[in-house]
């Protein structure tokens, strides 16, 4: 009996933490997001730096986006070089934001569905608004664990530096393999410590096939290296005229945005995190 009791207490105490965590995520992004206009990041992923080059930008991001962008939409970039668009394709990224990235892929791809989901809802009234005009693309709120789409409705779902936030990674990628179109492509990049890889791995592997794996934790360094500078004079620009939300708030801002000297920086830099990119197949059969 006491075993039973000690059983569910547990589970009661995991529950309270995934709803927390689900919480905590959920307020930090709306705030990040939506706090105004001008302190608004288009892309908020850690980047991905081109190591063939000093400034680490590669060919067509030169002058295109802010500089303090650049480097979000090469990890965009990176990690759609692994599938190519064909007319009529159905794509859903998990984990839009507020749409920025999707909006570009579907401005050059005009003959491609896409469709962008979000647990935010100030992100997705965000992207909604700014992107109405872009015919093939439609954003959605809602949760990871419960796609509200139809089975096998996509050749492509991608998922940029977002399920680590997730609380039931099973169901998020069960949820993948039942709306993906037999054949279909799922493309992750995302951050794990090395032995919680592994095991991620594995629980994919009991829904999709392992394709490819490849490590960009350097490039992601890089990127980090490139954009903190720029980064820290946003944050410094916006904290000058709120000194008691730089109190409560200037240290977690640092080290989610992964600026350099941060904790998460120092956890990539250490070897601590690895920062990957996936390529897993639905079969066919």
């Amino acid at each position: 009996m006491e075993k039973m009791k000690n059983s569910k207490t547990f589970d009661l105490i995991k529950m309270f933490k995934k709803l927390r965590r689900k919480f905590l995520w959920k307020l930090i992004y709306n705030k990040v997001y939506c706090e105004n206009d001008w302190f608004l990041f288009q892309i908020l992923n850690y980047g991905y730096a081109n190591a063939n080059s000093s400034d680490g930008i590669g060919p067509g991001h030169n002058n295109k986006y802010p500089a303090h962008d650049k480097y979000g939409y090469q990890l965009y970039s990176k990690v759609l070089s692994y599938e190519s668009f064909q007319r009529g394709m159905e794509v859903l990224e998990v984990g839009c934001g507020t749409g920025y990235g999707l909006a570009e892929q579907a401005s050059a791809n005009p003959e491609v569905g896409f469709k962008g989901l979000d647990f935010s809802r100030n992100s997705i009234k965000r992207a909604e608004s700014k992107f109405a005009n872009t015919k093939n693309l439609k954003f959605i709120e809602g949760d990871s664990s419960n796609l509200p789409f139809d089975s096998e409705s996509f050749d492509l779902l991608f998922n940029i530096e977002s399920s680590h936030c997730y609380t039931d990674l099973g169901k998020f990628f069960s949820e993948v393999q039942r709306v993906l179109k037999p054949g279909g492509t799922f493309l992750i990049a995302d951050f794990r410590m090395p032995v919680n890889y592994d095991k991620l791995i594995t629980t994919i592997q009991k829904h999709l096939l392992l394709d490819e794996e490849i490590d960009i934790t350097e490039n992601v360094i890089k990127s980090l290296q490139k954009i903190s500078p720029l980064r820290k004079k946003i944050f410094d620009e916006y904290f000058k005229k709120r000194p008691v939300k730089k109190i409560i708030a200037g240290n977690l801002v640092e080290h989610f945005t992964g600026m350099e000297g941060s904790i998460t920086f120092n956890r990539f830099k250490s070897g601590y995190w690895k920062y990957f990119i996936c390529v897993l197949k639905k079969p066919n059969h």
